[in-house]
């Protein structure tokens, strides 16, 4: 395509035309002018005569009289005022000239008069035309270069646009050569120049398929135009590209073709995308082809899980009932075994007798263990174990616990300590029999995995938000340790740290399993830090509600006493000093006797001195340091001594024996001698004995107990004798039965399987005679371990529930609520003491 006014001539015919006019009219223009001006002077003395006569011929005709004679008296009258104008002179020639003018003659001067008017209008015009045509040109002039201008701003805009659009813009010839393109054409094949580009033919290079050119010219010659051709064409560099090309053909006025002019639009990424997205549409439907097919695999089986689902519920209800049936086998002989070994215990037995009595005992109770573990791990599995939300203390828990263990703990030498941080609530909910179970496997695989050292139990809050609490527990001991290996799956049931740990220490490894999930279901989290030689801290999070404080009256039980605390235990040593700081009062830690009696030498003052002794010999020696020194003498003394030791020793005022109840600790250091016993003191401190210790239980029977197993009752009888209850032994629940009606009870023992007449139909039929027996507590004893036998025996009428083997501490603990608790009569003085301080504070 040729730009457009790239080769206009600078003139134009008009141009020239306009020279020689100019030329041509120039002496026309001069002579007119002279002659015009000469006809002006003549026609402007014609006219100024005309004028005048004209004048002079209104005036006279005033003069004249009918004959037409000029009366020289009107003119002489008249002459005063045509004085400015004209002189006598005139007026009397005037007159006389117009005496001899015709009318005829006026006329004939007029119409002489039109004609050289006329002919100076023509003058005129003759003169004037050389002027327009000039000032003409001159316009033209002006107009045409402002024209050109705006062309050369068209073309320079075009000619930008034509370089710079995206699209490739082209004019070629019929026969394939390129006559112009632009850049981006130039770029989209590859070429470095225009120049280069005009030297290659079309049709034989450009083309890769010569159907695509025979069909663009067929187009061309039809329809005069290609819309939207798809086309293949082949880059300098030999890349294939696609392109959409629309293009014309323009003709001349005959109708002959002179070039071809369009666009080319480069696809090849369309192309690219579009072939990749039907590539991707026909592996969609593939995979929804595959889907369909896999979804009607697992339609079909869906019906197989299901019907396998009901099997595995129909099978896991069957193990449930076997492990429940399992465990009420097992715990029937155990009851015994254990019942027994614990009665024997009581009674005077040689070294070697004890030792074997022990044995039977503690191989007893791992059985025991093991077979609460497979329940506890066999209800989880079923999602059978329920939770409970209850009160309770938990310092009083971990004490329970921290006891419990103890013994194994002084087996082994082991110092057992326990923290509670004086922040942790005094009063909370959760379920406190769990929490109790979490404790219980944690401590005792410390104590287990543990041959010399320590073993720690602390709790502090984690987070607290109004009455939502997390608590952190965490039990650390110098043991073994644990790899990261064995750490992977140490809470995996089953499973050990490893094979070596299992044949020396023993244990079934569903201790950590089961509280883990315990943990979890509970709303908190478990975990373990561990080195191997470096002794190990699992560590849980548990979230409980908070309802009551550490009071203000426990911070300040102790506020104003200094004392001196001597712990060889480092460990040990810190939990005391935090214990006793946290009641108020000002403690300084020893580390032994030596540093203890430098304190006391220098002469600080204490109000009481706490001493931890391992042994009976240790305890003799501080005793008799104190003999030498007065300070010593003048100090409340506190022994905290194992359990082996005995109730008093020379030279102190109380014993308390490890591990340290928190509550017995602070009473008897409120209760010594700074300040001196009240009768307020003796009264709180007979009601914390009568709330602590176990009450008598001797004059609140008899009571009937229903067993079969005469194994079974002979160590129920020997557990009721040692609380002092007088009871009763029948085999069935028809003996029970008749036994009521002879004589009346103030509670059974109701064992659920017995041949005739179980527990569950006896109890039915109790409830169901009149009469004050029909009230009667009734304690299911059974050796079903679950949840629902709970609920079972519960809902049959009995008051509360009691598992097989018996537990002496929870037997007690059922027999003083059921059976009426004696009231404890204090001396009326010391109540009244009492009413008077508490009313005065």
């Amino acid at each position: 395509m040729t730009p457009i006014g790239r080769n206009t001539p600078r003139t134009s015919w008009w141009d020239g035309l306009s020279v020689r006019w100019v030329w041509l009219t120039i002496p026309l223009a001069a002579l007119s002018i002279y002659f015009g001006a000469s006809l002006l002077r003549t026609a402007s003395e014609l006219r100024s005569r005309i004028d005048r006569t004209s004048q002079a011929t209104q005036l006279l005709a005033a003069i004249r009289d009918a004959e037409d004679r000029v009366r020289v008296e009107q003119l002489k009258a008249l002459e005063p005022r045509l004085a400015p104008e004209l002189d006598r002179r005139d007026l009397q020639q005037a007159a006389h000239v117009l005496a001899q003018i015709e009318r005829e003659q006026v006329a004939e001067l007029h119409a002489k008069w039109d004609k050289v008017w006329w002919l100076l209008v023509l003058f005129m015009a003759l003169a004037v035309v050389p002027i327009l045509l000039a000032t003409s040109h001159r316009i033209e002039s002006r107009r045409w270069r402002a024209v050109e201008a705006a062309l050369r701003d068209s073309e320079a805009r075009f000619r930008e646009l034509f370089d710079n659009v995206i699209e490739g813009v082209y004019q070629s010839s019929p026969d394939g050569t390129i006559l112009s393109a632009n850049a981006a054409l130039i770029r989209m094949l590859g070429f470095e120049s225009e120049r280069e580009l005009k030297r290659v033919n079309v049709g034989r290079t450009l083309y890769v398929h010569a159907a695509d050119r025979e069909r663009v010219m067929e187009k061309m010659r039809r329809d005069g135009e290609v819309r939207n051709e798809e086309l293949t064409l082949r880059r300098k560099d030999g890349r294939q590209i696609t392109v959409l090309e629309n293009a014309r053909l323009v003709t001349n006025g005959q109708g002959r073709a002179l070039y071809f002019e369009g666009t080319l639009t480069d696809i090849t990424d369309r192309k690219l995308a579009e072939r990749d997205r039907m590539q991707y549409t026909r592996e969609l439907e593939e995979a929804r082809l595959r889907l369909e097919e896999q979804a009607q695999q697992l339609l079909a089986q869906s019906v197989e899980l299901r019907e396998a689902r009901d099997a595995a519920l129909q099978a896991s209800r069957l193990k449930s009932e076997f492990v429940a049936n399992v465990s009420h086998e097992f715990r029937t002989p155990m009851n015994g075994v254990i019942g027994m070994a614990n009665l024997l215990l009581e009674g005077e037995l040689s070294i070697d007798q004890r030792d074997r009595i022990l044995t039977i005992r503690d191989s007893g109770e791992a059985l025991l263990t093991l077979l609460n573990d497979i329940l506890d791990l066999s209800k989880i599995e079923a999602g059978r174990m329920d939770f409970e939300d209850i009160e309770f203390q938990l310092r009083r828990t971990i004490e329970d616990v921290v006891e419990l263990l103890s013994v194994r703990a002084a087996a082994k030498g082991l110092e057992l300590v326990s923290e509670v941080d004086p922040e942790v609530p005094e009063l909370m909910r959760a379920d406190s029999l769990r929490l109790r179970q979490v404790l219980t496997n944690l401590l005792g695989n410390a104590i287990k995995f543990t041959e010399s050292g320590e073993v720690e139990v602390s709790v502090r809050v984690a987070e607290r938000t109004g009455e939502m609490v997390t608590l952190r527990f965490d039990v650390r001991d110098t043991g073994i340790g644990i790899s990261d290996e064995a750490r992977s799956r140490l809470f995996k049931p089953f499973s050990q740290a490893d094979g070596s740990t299992s044949r020396r220490y023993g244990g079934s490894g569903l201790g950590l399993a089961i509280s883990r999930q315990l943990i979890e279901r509970m709303g908190g989290a478990i975990g373990l830090e561990s080195a191997p030689g470096a002794g190990s801290r699992f560590w849980f999070t548990l979230p409980v509600i908070a309802r009551a404080d550490v009071s203000e009256v426990s911070r300040k039980a102790l506020a104003g006493r200094r004392v001196l605390l001597v712990e060889r235990n480092a460990t040990a040593r810190s939990a005391l000093a935090r214990l006793v700081s946290s009641w108020g009062a000002a403690v300084e830690p020893a580390a032994g006797s030596g540093e203890a009696m430098e304190r006391l030498q220098s002469g600080e003052a204490f109000d009481t001195v706490i001493v931890a002794t391992p042994d009976t010999a240790t305890a003799a020696a501080y005793a008799r340091l104190g003999q030498h020194q007065p300070a010593w003498r003048r100090m409340s003394r506190l022994l905290l001594a194992p359990r082996s030791f005995p109730g008093t020793a020379q030279g102190f005022d109380r014993v308390l024996h490890k591990p340290v109840r928190e509550s017995a600790l602070r009473c008897a250091l409120a209760e010594m001698r700074w300040p001196q016993p009240t009768e307020a003191h003796s009264l709180a401190r007979l009601s914390r004995q009568a709330s602590q210790e176990p009450r008598p239980l001797a004059g609140r029977g008899p009571i009937l107990l229903a067993e079969d197993n005469l194994v079974n009752q002979r160590v129920a009888v020997g557990l009721l004798a040692k609380l002092g209850i007088d009871v009763d032994v029948v085999s069935n629940g028809a003996e029970a039965l008749a036994a009521l009606d002879r004589m009346r009870y103030r509670l059974i023992l109701m064992d659920c399987q017995m041949p005739e007449l179980d527990g569950f139909q006896a109890t039915a039929l109790i409830r169901a005679k009149p009469g004050p027996n029909s009230r009667i507590p009734i304690i299911a004893l059974t050796a079903n371990a679950m949840q629902s036998d709970r609920d079972r025996c519960l809902a049959a009428g009995m008051d509360d529930y009691l598992s097989k083997p018996v537990n002496p501490k929870r037997l007690a603990e059922l027999l003083e609520r059921w059976l009426p608790v004696p009231t404890l009569r204090m001396p009326a003085s010391l109540v009244r003491a009492a009413a008077e301080r508490a009313a005065g504070a």
